[in-house]
């Protein structure tokens, strides 16, 4: 079955950053993008089209603009295509970072 295309600019309100209260599953995630996991956020039998090291980056301890703040978002068997990054707190980047390379 091909993969339902979702393009992450379509999906904000004009003005907004934050994607929420959302469900994408067996979709193909296309950029670019830079995802902030602020809460409630799931990625379960995801793909990725680089090295784990290239797409998750700690964020530094202070404020920081410009990611796509996800909250209560679910992504199940997606892709996500080139030019998506994720950042978070550290503590979230390892737990991301072992629960997919298990």
């Amino acid at each position: 079955m091909p993969l339902r295309e979702v393009r992450i600019a379509d999906e904000l309100a004009p003005g907004s950053n934050l994607i929420e209260d959302r469900v994408y599953e067996d979709c193909l995630i296309v950029g670019p993008a830079v995802f902030g996991l602020v809460d409630a956020w799931e990625l379960t039998d995801c793909t990725f089209s680089g090295p784990w090291e290239e797409v998750f980056w700690v964020a530094p301890e202070k404020p920081i603009q410009g990611p796509i703040a996800l909250r209560n978002v679910a992504f199940r068997r997606c892709t996500f295509a080139p030019h998506i990054g994720i950042i978070g707190p550290q503590e979230v980047i390892e737990q991301v970072g072992r629960d997919l390379l298990a």
